[in-house]
């Protein structure tokens, strides 16, 4: 442990940096070679080098995080329209159910939740990690599943709340898949928790009451992109702890 301690502080700010966008060892062996080769070479050669490594490592990140904002913004436009288009073809009885929270199947406010915040997870895992990692895959097929809830289809509604059920009890018993299921997961309800925190510190800030207030739109914009911001963070933390830490002592 003291070892450790020690390493850690022996560590440059610039190196830190490093760590923090591909991991401690990765990280330790390109600065060694940087410093290596700068030896020959300058430290103009090596801070120009550093900068370029630094934005080869991590341009993933901000990219990944304005197209899955972008994503959002489109969900947010066309979700409304659709809500009230449906409205106007739905049955009777679904109008009264649905104002008074009596939904055809119990499981669809879950299910909706699920699959808006999909629409910012997926695409920000897509981006950052990669089509072929596991959280992007968990993603994607909990995208799929839970999307026939946007319909307000009693029998697409039914189908999709059995087939997620169904896969997240197969993520849950795979070892495989358990823990990107956990960090998917835990995204979601960060993302959650972000938005209603912000949203409620705003209410309570205008002396309004959290139900009845609607922040102003470039307001409530930049609290929805900071608490996105902090799933986002929660969500490669907590891969880089679950997956990438894992496969490494693998």
């Amino acid at each position: 442990m003291f070892e450790s301690f020690a390493n850690q502080s022996k560590t440059t700010p610039a190196e830190w940096l490093l760590a923090r966008l591909t991991g401690p060892e990765r990280a330790a062996a390109i600065y060694g070679d940087l410093e290596e080769l700068s030896a020959t070479r300058g430290r103009l050669w090596f801070w120009t080098t550093y900068v370029r490594t630094l934005i080869d490592l991590g341009w993933r990140t901000p990219v990944a995080f304005l197209i899955a904002i972008v994503s959002v913004r489109i969900m947010c436009r066309v979700y409304p329209r659709w809500v009230q288009y449906e409205l106007r073809h739905l049955p009777t009885q679904w109008h009264i159910n649905l104002f008074y929270g009596q939904l055809a199947v119990t499981s669809r406010p879950l299910l909706n939740a699920i699959a808006m915040c999909l629409w910012f997870a997926l695409p920000y895992a897509w981006m950052r990690f990669g089509r072929r990692d596991r959280v992007t895959q968990v993603a994607g097929i909990l995208f799929v599943s839970t999307l026939p809830v946007f319909s307000f289809r009693e029998w697409l509604v039914d189908v999709s709340s059995i087939l997620t059920m169904l896969i997240l009890l197969a993520a849950v018993i795979s070892p495989l898949w358990r823990r990107p299921l956990a960090v998917l997961t835990l995204t979601l309800v960060t993302s959650v928790a972000a938005i209603f925190g912000c949203n409620s510190l705003l209410a309570m800030t205008a002396h309004r009451a959290f139900l009845t207030f609607s922040p102003a739109r470039g307001v409530g914009w930049l609290t929805t992109a900071f608490a996105l911001a902090i799933a986002a963070f929660v969500c490669s933390r907590l891969h880089r702890l679950l997956l990438r830490q894992r496969s490494a002592i693998a």
